[in-house]
C-alpha cells in the first residue's frame, strides 16, 4: 500500500481573510472593471455549498417528506379502523359523532361505513352497531379500538368474541378507548386509565403489555386517538395472503356486479373472488376510477367454480366380454359345467366348495353335478320316489331322537302354551310367549354360536364373502360402504404440501393489478 498523505486534525490553523473594510480591494476592483462574472452562487461550487445552512437542508428534507407523504396517501389505501365495544354502556353514538367532528370531509360507503381526512390520513371506519359485521372485517382490519366506560363491567358475550378471534386469526394493532374519564377529577384520571387497563389484562383474552389507554369524551381526544393510530406501525398478520378489498359503492348492471374499493394487494384477474355471505364470482374486467379498463380476464384461463367434485356414477371397474364369451352366451348349452360335489349338496352349498376341495373324498359320496342342480332331486313318480321320501323321514327322525327328552317337552308345552284361557286370570300370556321366543333365541345361540340371522336371503347377504381366505389378514377397503357423497370431496395426497404450495402461488406479473387502486 502507499502511503498516506498527511491528514490535518483538529489543531489545524485556520487564518482569518483580509478585511479590506469599507472599501474595495485592488483586485475586486480590477474584476469589475474586465467584465468577469462572479460565480458565487453556482450550485456546483465548492463554497456554496459550505455556504448551506443548517435549516436550509432541513427546510429540503421536510418538502420532500411532505410531497412523499402526499403521493403515498392518494396512492394507498385508507386505514381501516373498528371500534368493538365491550361493555354494555357503551355509546357508539358518540365516537361517531365525534369521529365525524374530526374532519370536515367526510364520505358515506356502503354499511354504514364513513371514510374523514385527517392531517394527510384517511381513515375508513365502520360503525360499531353490528358485531357479527364486526367481526368479519377484523380479519382484514388495520386497527382494532376497545371501547367502554369507565365505571361499566366487561361484557362476557363480546369478550368471547374477542377470545375466540384472537385465538382464530390474531389480531392488529389494539388500542383501549375509555368513555367517562371526564366526569372524575383530573387528579384521578390516569390512575383510572390504569385500573381499566389492569382490569383487562386480567381476563387474559390478549397480550395488553405494550397496549395504551385513550380518553375519548372530546374531539380533541379523539384526534389524538387518530393520529397515534396513523404512527403506529401495523402488525404482519401471516394470514393475510390473499388480496381483500372493504366494498364502498356496490352496483347491479344486468347480470354483472359491480364493486368498488381499494385493493390490499395484487389481484390477479383470473381468479374468482368470493363475497362473503353471497358466494364466489369470477372477474370478467377491473376498472379504474375513472371508468377506464385496466385489466380483463382470460376465458381459458378462468377456473371452475364448482365446489364439489364432478363424479360419474357410471366409471366402475367394467370389462367389456369378449368375441368367445359373446359367442356361450348365445349357446346357453355350452355353459354347462360338471363338477364333484357331496351327495345330496344344493347349488346355493356346491358354490361354496372350492374347487380342490371337491376333487378329494370319498368316491361313494360324490355326484357329478352339471351346471342344473335340479337333476340331484329324483322324479317324483314310479318306486323310486318312495324310497326317496322314506330315506328323508329316516333322517328326520334320527334329527328329532337327538334333540333329547328336552326338546320334546318344551314341545308338548308349546301346545298347551297356545290356549291361554285355562291359566289363572292373572296370567300374562302374552309376556309368558315373549319370554319363551328370547329363551329359545338364546339356546339357539348357544347351540349355534356360527349362524346368524340375516334380513335377507344369505346367500345375497354373505356372497361378497365368498373365497375370502380370512377376515383378520385380508386387506379391506377404506371406501366400502361410504356413502356415493363422500366421492364429491376433493382429495388431497398431502395437505400439508398443498397448504405450502398455495401459500406460495404468486400469479404472473402481466394478469395483476396493482395494490393501493381504487378500482371496481
Amino acid at each position: 500500500m502507499g502511503k498516506a498523505g498527511h491528514r490535518p486534525g483538529q489543531w489545524k490553523q485556520q487564518n482569518k481573510k483580509h478585511n479590506t473594510g469599507a472599501h474595495r480591494s485592488k483586485g475586486a476592483i480590477r474584476k469589475s472593471v474586465s467584465g468577469a462574472v462572479s460565480s458565487s452562487g453556482s450550485m456546483h461550487s465548492g463554497k456554496s455549498s459550505k455556504a448551506s445552512s443548517k435549516m436550509a437542508r432541513k427546510a429540503s428534507a421536510l418538502s420532500f417528506r411532505h410531497k412523499k407523504e402526499e403521493t403515498s396517501r392518494v396512492a394507498y389505501r385508507p386505514i381501516h379502523l373498528i371500534f368493538f365495544p365491550l361493555g354494555d354502556d357503551t355509546n357508539a353514538m358518540e365516537i361517531t359523532h365525534a369521529n365525524l367532528q374530526c374532519s370536515g370531509a367526510c364520505e358515506q360507503t356502503v354499511g354504514g361505513s364513513y371514510q374523514l381526512a385527517l392531517d394527510r390520513k384517511k381513515f375508513n371506519i365502520t360503525r360499531p352497531n353490528d358485531i357479527s359485521s364486526l367481526l368479519v372485517q377484523s380479519q382484514v382490519c388495520d386497527a382494532l379500538v376497545l371501547t367502554m366506560r369507565y365505571s361499566d363491567d366487561f361484557l362476557r358475550e363480546n369478550i368471547k368474541l374477542l377470545e375466540m378471534l384472537a385465538h382464530g386469526v390474531g389480531l392488529p394493532q389494539v388500542f383501549l378507548a375509555i368513555q367517562g374519564l371526564s366526569e372524575i377529577p383530573a387528579a384521578k384520571v390516569m390512575a383510572a386509565r390504569n385500573e381499566v387497563s389492569k382490569r383487562f389484562k386480567d381476563l387474559n383474552v390478549i397480550p395488553c403489555d405494550k397496549m395504551k389507554t385513550f380518553p375519548v369524551d372530546t374531539i380533541d381526544q379523539t384526534k389524538s386517538l387518530l393520529r397515534q393510530i396513523a404512527t403506529v406501525r401495523q402488525t404482519a398478520r401471516g394470514h393475510i395472503n390473499r388480496p381483500f378489498m372493504l366494498a364502498e359503492k356496490i352496483a347491479v348492471d344486468g347480470d354483472d356486479l359491480k364493486i368498488s374499493g381499494y385493493l390490499s394487494r395484487g389481484l390477479s384477474v383470473n381468479l374468482p373472488i368470493h363475497v362473503p355471505g353471497v358466494g364466489d364470482f369470477l372477474i370478467k374486467q377491473v376498472e379504474d376510477k375513472h371508468g377506464e379498463v385496466i385489466k380483463k380476464s382470460k376465458e381459458d384461463k378462468l377456473p371452475n367454480l364448482n365446489p364439489e367434485a364432478e363424479v360419474d356414477m357410471l366409471d366402475a371397474e367394467q370389462t367389456f366380454p369378449t368375441e368367445d364369451e359373446l359367442k356361450d352366451a348365445e349357446n346357453p348349452q355350452s355353459q354347462t359345467v360338471k363338477r364333484k360335489v357331496p351327495k345330496g349338496y344344493s347349488a346355493y352349498q356346491a358354490a361354496w366348495i372350492p374347487d380342490d376341495d371337491s376333487e378329494s373324498g370319498n368316491e361313494d359320496d360324490i355326484i357329478e353335478e352339471d351346471g342344473n342342480m335340479d337333476d340331484d332331486i329324483p322324479d317324483l313318480e314310479g318306486d323310486d320316489d318312495r324310497e326317496y321320501f322314506e330315506d328323508e323321514d329316516k333322517v328326520i327322525a334320527e334329527m328329532d331322537s337327538g334333540m333329547g327328552v328336552d326338546s320334546k317337552e318344551e314341545e308338548e308345552d308349546d301346545e298347551e302354551d297356545k290356549d291361554g284361557s285355562k291359566y289363572d286370570k292373572n296370567y300374562d300370556y302374552d309376556q309368558e310367549q315373549q319370554f319363551l321366543s328370547l329363551h329359545r333365541k338364546a339356546k339357539d345361540d348357544r347351540a349355534f354360536p356360527d349362524e346368524i340371522d340375516t334380513p335377507q336371503d344369505a346367500r345375497t347377504r354373505l356372497q361378497k364373502y365368498r373365497g375370502l381366505t380370512s377376515f383378520r389378514t385380508s386387506p379391506w377397503d377404506k371406501n366400502e360402504n361410504l356413502p356415493a357423497d363422500y366421492a364429491r370431496v376433493f382429495k388431497f395426497k398431502r395437505w400439508a404440501h398443498a397448504k405450502i404450495r398455495a401459500k406460495k402461488w404468486v400469479p404472473e406479473i402481466a394478469e395483476t393489478v396493482a395494490a393501493g387502486q381504487m378500482v371496481t
